[in-house]
């Protein structure tokens, strides 16, 4: 079968399309459900990029000290005192922090002379960027104006209009106002998780009211490198750091940093909580124990340190990628060390996604319409995988996020429907040649070829079968005197009996020869002789069916039917032979002609078989010996069989 002519390509090319909208229509039309499954693909490439070391490296320019449950557990004491944190901001300062940004809220006053103490501190060390809590949601949020003191140099904050980034309407906690005052800088620590709880993305800057804000992580590259925020720019798809001067390079350079649809960067993270992805990590009550903060120098010069409370107590962690509790103070260090390095992962572009996604798509129209229904499947299920491996392959050596989720789902659909369509037409169309074959096919040979297509390949092979040729007595005289329709009609009604007994008993018919026809009986199972009786029985049938079609015939005045039939046992070639121009499934052998031959020795009415049908059913049919006939074509006397007319 060539499963060229199995589909109509038109067809298949329009409904597939209708199909393809309808997949995509589905994605985008149900967020909520493949929207988690996808980030559920990143969070995997994640894990595989950790699992193989393949994780980026964290800048050595950050560097971590954490209120942990080690340090309160020296201390003995669950929650530090505000003057001892102002010591901590302190030593880090004195120890050649440049910037120390401090991810703990001092909201509201605690106690009147820590209070003091820590502002005091913050004011002494000249370069703490504080945190305040932005609004990003719906609620009412704490409005500007009702804050005794504005938040830390908001009014120099530059405009913006766009709508790209997240819009923030207000504060709704920020350090007590003293302290305030006495920071450098400060920036929000709203992390904002994605529908399933997860962290993935940050917003670093927000649209507060007409004025840009920075992110606790922007602030402080703001603050390190002494950026003025008003030449940052932003676009559709990017935030551009311009004219930015990075330690150890030679001129200013701009960066520009990849945002998804919610003006959010993806935090590129340097793998799961531990020493080896974070190298730079103190317990607060190490660094508080040091006499002389100068010895700190070789460690934090020219260092940005991230301040967090990362205890259990504090409960200042939630759930990202790779941790189920992940303490929230390292993920700026991972924003700032993308940034300052220039590792980011970016999104890819869509024209890339809607190329990949249609050459899989003609991939599977083609084989499809060219080839079988397993190669298809076959094919589709070595094109997911290899398009999962370049997944991860353009994930961890360029940071490129090609989509899974609206890839996988158009090209299953598509896959299936095609797959569906093919194997209906398929069906269709072995339908239509297994009909047509029947007029040339006895049911066996038809069932067995459907189950062996090897059969249909041409050339023979050497069998051991029975060979069965009958012949009309008297039919030539027949023909001479009767009109070719009436010849025509009675043939037909004669062979359409005799073909349905040589079936029932599992023959092939080979051919016809006028009124002759020409049938074998093949050994199924091997070492298993069963062609032999087969043969008989089908011959007996045929007797039998003659004698019933000579009593309607005699009562309609027609032919008296009598025939002859003869049987050989022996090796023919069986197959498909003949030419590449005219090709048969037959057979070819003496024993082929012998059959011919005995079924002529026979009178009407009578089977003939040779010595060697007769040797395997000699037992089960009673015989009346012919001894040896001369049979043309053969040079020595062939024994001879006639089934008796009793048996």
């Amino acid at each position: 079968m060539n499963p060229e002519n199995t589909i109509p390509t038109g067809k298949l090319l329009l409904f597939s399309l209708l199909v393809l909208l309808f997949a995509l229509a589905v994605v985008y039309l149900f967020p909520s459900v493949f929207d988690v499954a996808e980030l559920d693909t990143l969070d995997q490439r994640f894990a595989f990029r950790n699992a193989y070391a393949k994780n980026p490296v964290l800048s050595d320019l950050l560097y971590h000290v954490s209120l942990d449950d080690y340090s309160q557990a020296q201390s003995g004491d669950y929650d530090w005192g505000r003057d001892v944190i102002g010591d901590l901001i302190l030593t880090l300062a004195e120890g050649g922090s440049d910037i120390v940004a401090c991810d703990l809220l001092f909201s509201g006053h605690r106690d009147s002379t820590e209070d003091v103490l820590l502002a005091d501190a913050v004011d002494e060390a000249a370069n703490v960027v504080l945190a305040f809590q932005g609004n990003f949601s719906s609620e009412p949020p704490r409005l500007l104006a009702d804050y005794p003191v504005p938040v830390v140099n908001y009014e120099s904050y530059p405009p913006v209009n766009s709508s790209v980034i997240r819009k923030c309407s207000g504060f709704d906690a920020a350090p007590y106002p003293e302290l305030l005052e006495m920071a450098y800088s400060s920036g929000y620590v709203n992390l904002l998780p994605d529908r399933d709880g997860v962290i993935r993305r940050y917003p670093l800057v927000a649209n507060c009211n007409g004025k840009l804000v920075p992110s606790i992580a922007m602030a402080s590259i703001a603050a390190y490198l002494d950026y003025d925020l008003a030449n940052l720019e932003i676009s559709s798809r990017e935030l551009t750091l311009k004219n930015i001067e990075l330690p150890d390079a030679d001129d200013p350079v701009d960066i520009s940093i990849p945002l998804d649809d919610e003006g959010c960067m993806l935090i590129n993270w340097p793998g799961r909580f531990a020493q080896e992805n974070w190298p730079l990590s103190y317990s607060a009550y190490d660094l508080v124990k040091v006499e002389d903060p100068r010895k700190l120098i070789t460690m934090f010069r020219g260092k940005i340190g991230i301040l967090g409370d990362i205890s259990t107590a504090g409960k200042d962690y939630g759930k990202t990628p790779l941790e189920t509790n992940f303490p929230f103070a390292f993920i700026y260090s991972a924003l700032i060390s993308s940034i300052f390095q220039g590792d980011f992962l970016r999104y890819s572009p869509l024209w890339l996604d809607i190329m990949v996604l249609l050459l899989c798509l003609v991939a599977v129209w083609w084989l499809a319409i060219k080839r079988n229904m397993v190669t298809l499947i076959v094919a589709a299920i070595l094109m997911l995988a290899a398009y999962t491996a370049l997944t991860l392959l353009v994930f961890i050596k360029m940071g490129w996020v090609l989509p899974v989720v609206p890839f996988v789902v158009p090209f299953v659909v598509m896959t299936g429907f095609a797959t569906f369509y093919k194997f209906y037409y398929e069906q269709q169309h072995l339908l239509i040649i297994r009909e047509g074959l029947r007029s040339y096919l006895s049911p066996p040979l038809l069932e067995r070829m459907e189950k062996n297509p090897e059969l249909l390949q041409p050339g023979g092979k050497r069998k051991y079968i029975s060979v069965l040729f009958s012949d009309i007595a008297n039919f030539t005289g027949f023909c001479d005197t009767n009109t070719p329709d009436e010849v025509q009609a009675v043939l037909d009604e004669y062979l359409q009996n005799m073909v349905g007994l040589v079936f029932e008993h599992n023959g092939i018919i080979d051919k016809y020869l006028g009124d002759g026809l020409l049938a074998f009986f093949e050994n199924e199972e091997e070492g298993t002789i069963v062609s032999p009786a087969n043969a008989v029985r089908t011959a007996i049938a045929m007797q039998e069916g003659a004698k019933r079609l000579r009593e309607k015939w005699s009562a309609e005045g027609r032919l008296p039917i009598q025939i002859r039939v003869g049987i050989a046992t022996g090796i023919v070639a069986v197959g498909n032979l003949g030419t590449k121009d005219k090709i048969d499934y037959t057979i070819i052998g003496s024993k082929v002609n012998l059959a011919s031959r005995l079924q002529g020795k026979g009178d009407s009415g009578d089977i003939v078989v040779d010595e060697d049908t007769f040797n395997h059913i000699a037992t089960e049919f009673t015989f009346d010996s012919m001894g040896g006939l001369d049979v043309k074509g053969f040079h020595d006397p062939v024994i001879a069989f006639k089934l008796s007319k009793n048996s």
